[in-house]
């Protein structure tokens, strides 16, 4: 049996490394020939142990489809922020005023298969002069040069396999920036923006899904000391503009979220903290899953261990949702330690608006069970605290 298993495995694993991309380049790929082979996860499977885990599989997402619309809704990019305005003007010497960060809708991913992604943006308004998209795709850590995107006109951007998410990735790797196409020029106005995805590509055979606790119910993923020292916001407009966020210090956890996790532990041991002006009198806490870019301020969490003990302690569930892929070499999971400031005895705690300083080390530790005696949802936090 254990022979006959390994053969199949070994078939299956040729088949994938036979495959071969299109003859011609933006032309339909020919179907699967694996396909009658390896089973097939679709997509639609809320389960961590579905019956293709366990073995080589595909993840072909498309469901017979062979183009998808990710997204097709009006996007406002809002008024430009004077700084933005001047920084651009004085660093970049371009009359521009208008820029905008994008990500897809939480769910939407760029699927394996993908050959190329169709962008229409089309407007009419005059405060909108030009526009241009800049992107980062899953496999880029710097934006491509922009392309630029005439009203009305689909623009085609050529999708490679690496450029596309990985297999159970929930929030896409994709990122955009939409900013006037001329200087001098002007991006103030609401635009309508399509984005479909067209298969041209062959799927490939995937592993089985690795046992990332190693036959363990927990596992610690984090262990690491940080340290940092950050400017207020307003000293941080610059970072905004230049890179959509204020930059905060997130950190990334060492190893990936196992599909099977329900629950989290994260340990944070202050060493030191102090901000100028005020003090440090406690700690903000967010973080977000596998499944956004938005860092939450889960101000319902409860906490053990106290800041002026230097240690704290936040337990929280996690859904499949927020899970990382199996296959991910990194986790999208994003924390970030913000220290909470008193400018004088009795003031209100506050983050962000002065200089300050802090070094901890985070521990984070997954579960594939929720531990006995914690409390699974908010409503269930809300109720045991009263």
């Amino acid at each position: 049996m254990r022979v006959a298993l390994a053969l199949l495995v070994l078939m299956l694993l040729v088949a994938g490394c036979a495959s071969k991309p299109s003859a011609k380049e933006g032309g339909p790929s020919a179907n699967v020939s694996m396909a009658s082979v390896a089973k097939n996860d679709d997509g639609t499977s809320k389960s961590a142990t579905v019956d293709t885990g366990a073995m080589p599989h595909m993840h072909d997402y498309w469901q017979s489809r062979e183009r998808v619309t990710l997204f097709d809704k009006d996007v406002d990019p809002g008024q430009p922020d004077p700084f933005q305005t001047m920084v651009t003007l004085a660093v970049q010497k371009q009359a521009k005023a208008g820029d905008l960060e994008w990500h897809l809708p939480d769910g939407q991913i760029v699927y394996e298969g993908t050959g190329e992604m169709d962008v229409t943006a089309t407007w009419s308004d005059p405060k909108t002069s030009s526009l241009q998209m800049a992107f980062k795709a899953a496999s880029d850590a710097q934006y491509r040069t922009p392309v630029e995107l005439p009203s009305g006109k689909t623009t085609p951007i050529v999708v490679t396999p690496d450029m596309t998410d990985m297999p159970h990735t929930k929030a896409s790797h994709w990122t955009f920036d939409f900013s006037p196409a001329a200087s001098p020029g002007t991006m103030m106005a609401p635009f309508h923006l399509k984005i479909d995805i067209v298969k041209l590509r062959d799927i490939n055979v995937f592993p089985a899904h690795p046992d990332l606790f190693g036959g363990l119910h927990e596992k610690v993923i984090n262990d690491k000391s940080y340290q940092f020292t950050e400017e207020s916001y307003v000293t941080r407009v610059p970072q905004l503009l230049q890179n959509g966020d204020f930059s905060e210090k997130v950190v990334t956890p060492q190893q990936i979220v196992p599909m099977e996790t329900q629950w989290i532990r994260a340990e944070v041991d202050i060493d030191s903290a102090s901000s100028t002006p005020g003090s440090v009198v406690d700690v903000n806490f967010f973080y977000h899953g596998a499944n956004t870019t938005a860092l939450g301020h889960p101000s319902w969490l409860p906490t053990s261990g106290k800041f002026s003990d230097k240690h704290m302690v936040w337990d929280f569930p996690v859904t499949m949702d927020e899970t990382d892929s199996p296959y991910a070499k990194d986790s999208q999971w994003r924390f970030f330690i913000e220290p909470a400031v008193s400018l004088a005895p009795g003031t209100p705690q506050m983050g962000g608006m002065t200089q300050v300083s802090i070094s901890y080390h985070l521990k984070l530790t997954v579960f594939d069970h929720v531990p006995d005696g914690a409390k699974a949802s908010k409503s269930e936090f809300d109720s045991a605290s009263g």
